[in-house]
């Protein structure tokens, strides 16, 4: 019964005869935005159109065209528009009357009524009560989600549009983060975008709390991909455990324990491992990620190790490539050029390897204090022997002890350390044979 001409394909034509460009509702044309048509999932909503066994949505799901219009020459708004009313809405949110697994964004720091910053943009919605229409365009220019088409599939610039230093949510403003689209190195139960994590693997964005964090089934959201480093927890690195510190400091700790040294969001962009302190410049990270703590006007003022430094591995070592898992370089990265670090023998997520007791009350020794499993039988012994490997890896941070092994190393000149090569050589032998 439609009278104007228009080549009908399907029931949503009836709208489009007249939105498009050369209709009648030229100024308001309809193309791109909510996917219309056959829903596969079609358990999640209400007031689907069904057909045939199948379930579809079309123009009419959410319009009438005879009811619930704006007065004539007002724009329409997210509660007219010719919106059915037989959708539910809830908290006045219209599109929760479907999306009912979102209605938690009436209460999120996402909840447009909750922004600070005003706009014009803002203010319009604000006085629609669009909740939604701060990130979602429902018509036209809606493309991924119903993002603008002009982000693509890009989270990080769909997020960033609102968190910058000039955008709406300023004061939130994101300057640099956990690496994005990359893809996880184990199978997850996690939200992944294609295969890779963006920002809504780890954010909720409809969340009512603070950080709209995604429940991942652990108390810390960090665990769910970093399960080996969970043990963390019991140790003294987990600062909420350590009694000497302000309540206000453990408060903050017991928040995320990883927090105390990484931080998803805008740390410094020359640092390495989301590391939540600016370096110095001078001393390598390799070292700076452990004495920014251990050190007497640190957090670890308690454990601030004598002597750190380990003389540096001669280039001409013919076996850095099968050790370089034991060597890095100054940036902190494992490297068969790198040197012999803090982190050559410790694992700071681990007390004791190889076991999973709580730690956070045991005072360290040889046997524990986050050290790596064989370092000293499997590494330490290939170029120092069995015997002088228990003696120099116990005193490692003995300064008196080092200094007095220094003065007597300068006198030794690098040909009579390549001399050592066949006794380095007999060692690895001997310990390949062990295995």
């Amino acid at each position: 019964m439609m009278t104007v001409d228009y080549a009908y394909k399907t029931k949503d034509d009836n709208c489009i005869a007249c939105h498009n460009p050369r209709g009648a509702a030229d100024k308001k044309p309809v193309s791109g935005g909510h996917k219309m048509g056959k829903i596969e999932a079609h358990d999640k909503y209400k007031y689907l159109t069904q057909k045939d066994g199948e379930y579809y949505i079309y123009c009419s799901t959410c319009h009438t065209v005879h009811n619930n219009g704006p007065k004539k020459g007002d724009e329409g708004t997210i509660q007219n528009s010719f919106l059915d009313k037989k959708i539910t809405a809830v908290n006045g949110n219209f599109c929760a009357g479907c999306h009912e697994d979102q209605k938690t964004l009436t209460t999120s720091p996402h909840n447009v009524q909750k922004f600070e910053k005003n706009t014009d943009k803002v203010a319009k919605l604000k006085a629609a009560n669009d909740t939604c229409g701060a990130c979602h365009e429902v018509h036209g220019d809606g493309g991924y989600y119903l993002f603008s088409k002009s982000y693509g599939k890009d989270f990080e610039k769909i997020c960033s549009s609102c968190h910058n230093t000039d955008g709406i949510a300023s004061k939130t403003a994101i300057t640099s983060s956990h690496k994005m689209n990359v893809k996880p190195k184990k199978e997850m139960n996690i939200y992944l975008q294609d295969g890779n994590i963006v920002c809504a693997t780890c954010h909720e964005p409809h969340g009512p709390e603070k950080g709209m964090l995604r429940d991942m089934g652990e108390k810390n959201i960090c665990f769910a991909c970093h399960s080996d480093q969970k043990l963390v927890d019991m140790t003294k690195h987990n600062l909420s455990r350590l009694d000497y510190l302000s309540d206000k400091d453990k408060k903050k700790a017991a928040a995320n324990v990883c927090y105390a040294c990484h931080t998803p969001h805008n740390f410094h962009k020359e640092n390495r491992l989301m590391w939540a302190y600016k370096q110095d410049g001078k001393t390598p990270f390799s070292f700076e990620m452990c004495t920014d703590c251990h050190k007497a006007d640190g957090v670890g003022f308690k454990k601030v190790p004598e002597k750190t430094t380990h003389d540096r591995i001669f280039k001409i070592f013919p076996y850095r490539e099968k050790f370089k898992e034991n060597l890095f370089d100054d940036s902190g990265k494992v490297s068969a050029e790198g040197s012999i670090t803090c982190q050559s023998c410790h694992n700071p997520h681990v007390w004791k390897a190889g076991t999973i007791e709580a730690s956070a009350t045991v005072e360290g020794d040889i046997s524990n204090s986050f050290l790596k499993k064989d370092v000293k039988d499997k590494f330490c012994s290939v170029c120092h022997g069995e015997t002088n490997a228990k003696n120099l890896f116990e005193k490692y941070h003995d300064k008196k002890f080092r200094d007095n092994r220094s003065q007597l190393n300068r006198k030794m000149l690098e040909a009579e350390v390549l001399k050592n090569l066949f006794e380095i050589q007999h060692n690895l032998e001997k310990i390949e044979g062990q295995k």
